[in-house]
């Protein structure tokens, strides 16, 4: 079986170079629609945060985490207080941000691999920057997020958290371009995945209600205008393949079988379409707000205001945290 799967590989490689030579003004086409995509979307929305939370996991890891973090990742997730700001900039951050910064903390030896498994099974989302200015498509995400997270907690009630030991607090100038060179890394793998798959899609013309399944950015820009707000939601959650091919390398990393994750983010896209159900009741909806990817009623301020609230908010959090850690020390 092995060697049929090493022999088809080249064979399915050859024959996709030959589509894309073949139809390669389509590809080009679809291929110009994910570089705009990355250019005005992911490379500005996404850059920018990563890089600060980046920054900030790496000050804030080299030192023990504050009574406030300890707590609250405790009680909710039965986690240690380091993955705080991991699971704060996952849930806001974006789709690689919390995988990365998983990896980055199991890389560390801050956590073990039993709780970065566990803190994949919920920790990506579309983030701040690509939803924010539809606030019930955040909430739902990231509700879902928070139950997913709840759930693998509770049943993790038996395992010890990990006692990490904390080395010598990093240079902070050392801090920022680990940050800035990690975070440049992983948005153009990102865009280069997002380029690659609208390059076929440009030629294989799939259908706009399956194409978010597969490429999220592109295929919710194609098919917004389908789509009700419960169906975003399941697919923002859900994330499709070409989020979870950038994510493998993670899950190798931690020893995490794709079929768990894969279970994991059908779990989380379907609570996100029923809280996404449940909060249109509440809210009813008259206009279209998800104004990144539709003709929306959102006022060209509204990003920055919805953005900047949520991050002071995040600041407010972690600025206790910090003083809880300084009076240890005290």
């Amino acid at each position: 079986m092995k060697t049929n799967k090493n022999s088809l590989l080249p064979i399915a490689l050859f024959l996709l170079c030959a589509l894309l030579i073949c139809f390669s003004a389509q590809a080009k086409d679809g291929a110009l629609l994910g570089f705009t995509l990355a250019q005005k979307v992911v490379i500005p929305s996404l850059l920018p945060l990563l890089i600060l939370f980046n920054l900030v996991q790496e000050i804030t890891s080299q030192k023990p985490a504050g009574k406030f973090s300890k707590r609250l990742m405790r009680v909710l997730f039965h986690l240690p207080g380091c993955c705080f700001p991991t699971v704060l900039f996952g849930l806001i951050g974006g789709y690689p941000a919390g995988a990365l910064l998983t990896a980055s903390l199991y890389g560390d030896e801050k956590i073990t691999r039993r709780e970065a498994c566990r803190i994949m099974r919920f920790n990506m989302s579309g983030g701040a920057g690509f939803i924010i200015t539809a606030l019930i498509l955040f909430a739902s995400v990231t509700a879902a997020a928070i139950i997913c997270a709840a759930i693998s907690g509770i049943f993790a009630h038996g395992e010890n958290m990990t006692q990490s030991e904390f080395a010598r607090p990093r240079n902070t100038a050392d801090a920022l371009n680990k940050s800035v060179e990690a975070s440049l890394h992983s948005v153009l793998n990102l865009s280069a995945y997002i380029i690659l798959f609208c390059a076929f899609q440009g030629i294989l013309h799939i259908s706009e209600i399956l194409a978010p399944i597969i490429e999220i950015t592109s295929g919710i820009t194609n098919a917004s205008g389908r789509l009700t707000l419960p169906q975003i939601a399941f697919l923002l959650a859900f994330g499709g393949f070409c989020v979870h091919l950038q994510i493998l390398p993670v899950l190798k990393k931690i020893k995490m079988p794709y079929f768990k994750f894969f279970a994991w983010r059908l779990l989380c896209a379907a609570l996100s379409f029923l809280i996404c159900i449940l909060l249109l009741r509440i809210f009813p909806q008259e206009a279209e707000v998800f104004s990144n990817f539709s003709g929306g009623v959102v006022r060209s301020t509204s990003i920055n205001a919805s953005l900047s609230v949520l991050m002071l908010f995040g600041s407010a959090v972690l600025i206790f945290d910090l003083e809880n850690r300084k009076k240890q020390y005290i």
